[in-house]
């Protein structure tokens, strides 16, 4: 698979599974890769067998630990060019994050979104018609079973086994992403979304009970071609499958689904939707 010149990428979600899988082959790739987690130990573990260019450790759950570590990633690493929003978690019984939001859609959508926001200044400077920087969101095949449902979108009646949040949160990523490609300039950022396949990771196995067919370097490789390859340079506003593009659910292509996802993430974060 033939890269672009080395680029600077952040992979959230970085110090095991897919993340982690994720992060080695970009590194191996030359590309510099900084580590993300929650546990600073982890974290300098995963840099070590990585050998990346650093970490930075904050809660995605927690919207001031992750104002607090974007500012240290725009001063630590100011040529970041690529993010890849692997981090996602599978919750069984309903948690909410300090706002009240239940915590599938904080850690899955609003932290990610709420990131991309503080990091876009960054990606806009470097990126270029000639090498955009790109957004790279990890979604998943279960956005397919999902729906935001507007009345209760906190799932208190709906939680159910925590599916009903996942796949919510995780419908929520292709929207997104989708709505953000359509307001960003793909000359300097693109945005795609993506299902990683079925592997046995924690999430998986602890989520859905079960064990999956593909492998890590299997649930990697999207991402990986999504964060450096040049064949899909100035891609935007797409979902892929297994390195291809791919149709998302009838939902995630609903540009009003799409807008009014986009609104409501700006207003649950407190921010202009016209700041993006």
């Amino acid at each position: 698979m033939q890269n672009l010149l080395k680029r600077s990428i952040l992979v959230t979600g970085s110090t095991d599974g897919i993340g982690l899988q994720t992060a080695l082959e970009l590194a191996q790739q030359g590309h510099r890769v900084v580590i993300h987690g929650r546990n600073p130990q982890r974290c300098e573990q995963a840099v070590k067998r990585v050998k990346a260019a650093g970490y930075v450790a904050f809660d995605l759950g927690d919207r001031a630990a992750i104002t607090t570590g974007a500012t240290e990633l725009r001063e630590r690493f100011a040529d970041l060019d690529t993010v890849v929003h692997n981090a996602g978690v599978f919750c069984k019984h309903r948690l909410h994050d300090h706002h009240g939001i239940e915590q599938s859609l904080s850690i899955n959508h609003l932290g990610p979104a709420l990131l991309t926001w503080h990091l876009l200044p960054v990606l806009r400077a470097v990126g270029s018609p000639q090498r955009p920087a790109r957004l790279v969101f990890v979604a998943s095949v279960a956005h397919h079973r999902g729906r935001i449902n507007w009345a209760d979108i906190g799932l208190r009646e709906h939680f159910a086994d925590g599916y009903p949040a996942y796949a919510q949160s995780k419908l929520a990523n292709v929207l997104f992403a989708a709505a953000l490609a359509r307001r960003l300039d793909p000359a300097a950022v693109t945005v795609n979304s993506l299902h990683p396949g079925v592997v046995s990771t924690k999430l998986l196995k602890g989520g859905f009970a079960m064990e999956g067919p593909d492998s890590l370097a299997d649930g990697a490789a999207t991402s990986v071609k999504l964060a450096a390859a040049a064949d899909v340079a100035g891609i935007t506003g797409q979902y892929f499958v297994r390195g291809a593009p791919a149709e998302p659910s009838p939902q995630a292509q609903n540009k009003d689904e799409q807008d009014r996802l986009f609104a409501w993430t700006c207003t649950e974060l407190q921010l202009d939707s016209g700041s993006w």
